[in-house]
């Protein structure tokens, strides 16, 4: 190892106050972060350590076989003062000082590898991530085709400010959004991380799910407008729980107090105008389901028609929560019994992308239906029909990917049984 020419005097207080069991300052010669010269020899920071507690114990026991007493207190009180905040921070300095000087290189190492597993991967799921970036590419292009449409037709223009309905805002709002979260899984995927991408589809399944249910009686203006207007208003309700949580959590939380009394004060108007509650959670959605005392998203996927995709929406939550479930059953392992496993994965895999770009095409798809057929004419229909086309060869392309990988893996594992 290179030697680094850095050098921590650590006073060893042990040595100093044990009635001169051993007397004098250990200058300690640091090689790298985590090693050190002691007595010509290299050891590991947690190898000194160990070596100093022999060196001590040893020293204590030959003083108490020679009748000599040993002052306990002193003695834990120089224990003590190695392990001090102030030691430790000057024992913390050159190896800080150090590992700034060589991490940017470790960094760059670490980017240039990455780059090459990217590489690799794109070349595997070549097709797969084709399909999925086209059909991002479609969606975003047909709702700013929309969005054309609608200024040229509908939108009011006053000293040269465009004015749009609120229906019309929180709807393609709500689309914009999917289409953000489309790219980010679709990034993710592309540097093999499934499990986060399968998180990110958490949301984009929200929002379809929300846009789905807003527009579920579209066909209904004033049935619509007000719905979309609860949607709106209810995030007084979540800005009030928010502050009514910081509130709770931290007696020192500051908050602008006219803020706050803005947010108490709209949270007040709000409940005075729909009632009590709509303090619930998903309470803007009660004209939906009218006899319900309570709403749950699951009803909320049921009046959208997906809620075939609540189980993923379920495994999703467990890798966002960090469950044991989440820890145990990564997309990114093969849970195959015929597939050995060994040690912890830091990094991304090449296996798994499969379940997270499928539902990401899956729930962008139904969301671009769905805007197309608000007000469908026959070029909305054919976009709605290329749409299912794109899906259905993408999910069969994410198919076949991850049943090959699987395939070698599950081969080269019954390989490396056999010949061993």
């Amino acid at each position: 190892m290179r030697c680094l020419g850095v050098y921590v005097h650590i006073i060893i207080y042990v040595f100093r106050n044990i009635d001169s069991i051993i007397m004098g300052i250990y200058s300690i010669n640091v090689l790298t972060t985590t090693t050190i010269r002691y007595g010509g020899i290299i050891l590991s920071l947690k190898t000194f350590e160990k070596e100093l507690g022999n060196i001590v114990k040893k020293v204590v026991e030959e003083k108490l076989k020679k009748g000599e007493e040993i002052d306990e207190d002193k003695l834990l009180s120089a224990i003590k003062g190695i392990y001090s905040k102030e030691n430790l921070d000057e024992y913390a300095s050159p190896i800080y000082s150090t590992l700034k000087q060589t991490t940017p290189k470790m960094v760059e190492e670490e980017r240039l590898i990455h780059q090459e597993f990217e590489s690799r991967l794109q070349l595997r799921w070549l097709d797969a991530f084709y399909d999925l970036a086209s059909i991002i590419k479609i969606s975003e292009e047909t709702a700013m085709n929309i969005i054309d449409e609608y200024m040229e037709e509908h939108a009011e223009v006053e000293n040269n400010k465009y004015s749009i309905s609120v229906t019309f805002d929180v709807l393609m709002k709500l689309y914009a959004k999917a289409i953000v979260i489309s790219k980010e899984i679709y990034t993710l995927l592309k540097s093999g991380f499934s499990d986060g991408a399968m998180s990110r589809w958490r949301s984009l399944h929200e929002c379809n799910v929300y846009f789905r249910n807003l527009t579920s009686r579209y066909s209904d203006k004033g049935f619509t407008d007000d719905l979309i207007c609860k949607f709106i208003d209810y995030s007084v309700v979540e800005d009030y729980q928010e502050l009514t949580k910081y509130r709770k959590k931290d007696d020192e939380f500051k908050l602008n107090q006219i803020e706050a009394n803005n947010i108490e004060k709209d949270y007040k108007e709000v409940l005075k105008k729909y009632g009590n509650d709509f303090s619930k959670p998903y309470s803007w959605a009660k004209s939906l389901f009218p006899f319900k005392n309570r709403i749950y998203f699951s009803d909320l996927e049921n009046n959208a028609g997906i809620d075939r995709l609540s189980i993923y929406y379920k495994q999703a939550s467990y890798h966002i929560h960090a469950s044991p479930t989440g820890l145990y059953n990564s997309l990114g392992d093969i849970q195959d019994e015929r597939v050995q496993k060994h040690g912890y994965v830091f990094g991304p895999s090449n296996y798994g992308l499969s379940i997270p770009g499928q539902l990401t095409i899956i729930s962008l798809m139904q969301m671009a239906t769905s805007l197309l057929l608000l007000n469908s004419n026959i070029d909305r229909l054919i976009r709605a029909t290329v749409f299912q086309k794109y899906a259905d060869n993408a999910i069969l392309e994410f198919d076949k990917v991850q049943n090959e990988i699987e395939q070698e893996e599950i081969e080269e594992s019954i390989l490396n049984t056999t010949l061993y």
